[in-house]
């Protein structure tokens, strides 16, 4: 073995690849380029080769692969932790990215024009729409912001 494992484990991590099932893909490992990290885990120097894991996406609760071309991309440009995955299917994630640069723009808006943007009405709807769908992708909510553009939304509705 051409890794840093402790003697005690060559022979734990022997056993462990003839059970292990094969690889579906072709995408070798490169550990020398792993974080220290992901490194650590014993568990980690098992596989030789990527295989794709599939997991389901906690918005859409749709199927989808973590493709061994993406671990790669993960685990030895980005230097990722070895458990990270993705939790959202790209469509999800891009709706997300989306949202969020939204709501930075509604902020620095509003930390602008705070004066002007109390009375309009479509601006503080729009901002607040951003702010209770945020949650469903992860983001934690913004409650007192929510609460304060609640009680301008009721402040500009014409009293009959």
């Amino acid at each position: 073995m051409n890794r840093n494992v402790p003697v005690e484990l060559e022979f734990v991590l022997r056993v462990a690849r003839k059970v292990r099932p094969k690889p579906n893909s072709d995408v070798r490992i490169d550990y020398s380029k792993w974080s220290e990290a992901a490194l650590a885990c014993p568990m980690a120097l098992i596989d030789e080769f990527y295989s794709h894991r599939p997991y389901q996406c906690r918005v859409c609760k749709r199927a989808c692969v973590f493709s061994a071309e993406d671990q790669k991309h993960a685990l030895e440009v980005l230097k990722k932790p070895l458990q990270s995955a993705p939790s959202m299917c790209e469509e999800c994630h891009a709706i997300r990215v989306g949202l969020e640069r939204e709501q930075r723009a509604c902020f620095a808006k509003w930390r602008i024009a705070k004066q002007n943007l109390q009375g309009n009405p479509t601006f503080l709807t729009r901002w607040l729409e951003i702010l209770e769908t945020l949650p469903r992708y992860g983001i934690r909510a913004d409650s007192g912001k929510i609460t304060q553009l609640r009680r301008l939304l009721h402040a500009t509705r014409p009293r009959s």
